[in-house]
């Protein structure tokens, strides 16, 4: 560091006032801060050497000379490189010291002095935990002072009057890359993650990684010891965590100097494990299973139920068909065949888009169709009718014929599957794929009702053709 112009004049001013007491007394001076005795016309005044100093950065020495008026001294930097290193060779080293700053007032001369150690021109690469001892020496013609007595010059171990320089390291280590084995964990997967960290080809040594984790948010997290599989490379282990739980980790790693590195929080989501997705997917089949139960015996009970009310009332059903002049075997008969069929299609499409998971959908059309027979069958309209439709008009006879049971469920199925895919659509619960999907899958069913209710009529027609009343 270079002294100020005000500051040196004080110091330097001090330092000549003590020389000319100690003049006038012993007749030699004693150079203050342990440097060495010098004559009176030449003085190593100060000298400042940091006492430390970062390993890739140069050690600058500023010494102070006082000296007479009509010459300059030269000024000699000693230093002596203690470290571990064998391609750094013993030895004093010696810098030539040059004059930065010239102090002149009345009978008073000093020179401040400046050098950077190490030398370029020994070629030393220097590296944390080195130690550089430090001396001083002025020279000026036949005189000559240093800041070492002069039987301790040579021995780097002797440290009076020298300075020590400790070479340190406040660079941390560099976290180069992170792996976590598996990308995606199940719940019954241990987690390994891999660091590589880099540090200074002459920097401090990693003392250690850690490896600190959160499960869902948890505070203080969990930290682990990471342990060292390969030069530069450690590793760490995050035990199995349950299925949706989220694990937050991050690394840390400290050298030997002790400075620090954080990383970034890393995170992942426990997915299920395949034992859990069986156990899942058999849950699912139980429950379809049972849905299944539930229906069939709901079917039965409608069925059962339907078959009783025609029983009770089997003599306002013959009083009906009685009033139209329809036998038994006419095409009332037919049309009561047609109605079946329609009824066991359409439960057949409702069972199978339940079995894809769309419940509501199925009952949905179930009731509608169950509604459209109630409308054209007065065997079933107690049970199911919401309207209170008369058991004869001139637009439900036109209806009550062979054929228009399977083609009007056709049209109630297409409309009921499209609205209804439309809402749930709409609502967000399918996108745009599954709303094709099942709108497919009701036009499918329909046309199949279509096809139907075309061959129920050409067969009706076929018999009923020599009987016009009856057709």
């Amino acid at each position: 560091m270079r002294l100020g112009g005000l500051l040196e004049h004080r110091i330097l001013s001090a330092t000549f006032l003590l020389m000319l007491v100690s003049l006038s007394t012993l007749g030699t001076v004693g150079v203050a801060h342990g440097v060495a005795a010098a004559t009176p016309s030449l003085e190593i005044v100060s000298v400042i050497v940091p006492a430390e100093v970062p390993y890739d950065k140069p050690v600058p020495v500023r010494v102070t000379v006082m000296h007479a008026e009509d010459a300059t001294p030269s000024v000699s930097v000693y230093y002596w490189v203690m470290s571990e290193s064998k391609e750094i060779a013993s030895g004093w080293r010696i810098v030539a010291a040059k004059p930065v700053q010239a102090i002149r007032e009345q009978s008073m001369n000093a020179t401040v002095y400046a050098a950077d150690l190490p030398s370029q021109i020994f070629g030393d690469v220097l590296s944390y935990g080195t130690k550089l001892v430090v001396w001083i020496e002025a020279v000026l013609q036949s005189i000559s002072v240093s800041t070492v007595p002069e039987q301790d010059k040579w021995d780097p171990y002797a440290l009076q009057g020298k300075f020590v320089v400790d070479l340190t390291d406040p660079y941390p280590p560099a976290i180069k890359s992170v792996v976590q084995e598996p990308q995606q964990p199940t719940s019954s997967d241990q987690v390994l993650v891999t660091v590589k960290l880099e540090k200074s080809p002459l920097g401090a040594g990693v003392a250690r990684a850690d490896l600190e984790y959160s499960v869902n948010g948890a505070v203080p997290g969990t930290i682990v010891a990471m342990l060292e599989s390969d030069a530069g490379v450690f590793e760490g282990t995050i035990p199995a965590e349950a299925n949706g739980a989220s694990v937050a980790y991050r690394i840390s790693a400290l050298d030997e100097a002790g400075n620090r590195v954080l990383g970034d929080w890393i995170r992942y989501s426990v997915n299920p494990s395949e034992a859990e997705k069986q156990a899942a997917e058999q849950i699912k089949i139980q429950q379809q299973q049972m849905l299944q139960r539930y229906l069939a015996l709901a079917a039965a009970v409608i069925v059962v139920v339907i078959s009783l009310i025609v029983y009770l009332r089997r003599a306002r059903v013959k009083g009906y068909l009685k009033s139209r002049g329809v036998s038994f075997r006419g095409a009332y008969d037919t049309f009561a065949v047609s109605a079946v069929i329609s009824i066991l299609v359409v439960a057949w499409a409702s069972y199978s888009i339940m079995q894809y998971g769309h419940v509501w959908l199925g009952l949905a059309a179930l009731v509608a169709e169950a509604e459209l027979m109630a409308l054209l069958d007065p065997r079933i309209h107690t049970v199911f009718g919401l309207f209170n439709t008369p058991k004869s008009n001139v637009v439900l006879d036109s209806l009550r014929s062979p054929g228009t049971p399977l083609l009007a469920s056709a049209y109630l199925l297409l409309f009921v599957g499209i609205l209804s895919t439309l809402c749930i659509y709409v609502a967000g619960f399918v996108d745009r794929q599954g709303f094709l999907a099942i709108t497919d899958f009701f036009a499918s069913y329909a046309l199949v009702l279509v096809g139907l209710a075309a061959l129920v009529r050409y067969l009706a027609y076929r018999q009923f053709r020599t009987l016009p009343n009856q057709t």
